[in-house]
């Protein structure tokens, strides 16, 4: 049985659910950039979210 207490098990989990942010932040961006007339504040606001995202995934232990 998997122990989801484990330390591993918590870095695995929250690595996945970064994963998940970063990839709907991504389609989220190419939808607004595709839009017929894009908003530019829009588009640089979730850029910034997602390279915050990036930068907290990037330092997290599960990468260590």
């Amino acid at each position: 049985m998997l122990d989801t207490t484990s330390p591993a098990t918590v870095r695995i989990t929250a690595s996945l659910s970064q994963a998940r942010l970063i990839r709907r932040l991504r389609e989220t961006l190419f939808e607004l950039q595709c839009e017929p007339d894009p908003d530019p504040a829009a588009i640089d606001r979730l850029m910034r979210r997602l390279a915050r995202v990036r930068s907290r995934d990037a330092h997290s232990p599960a990468h260590g």
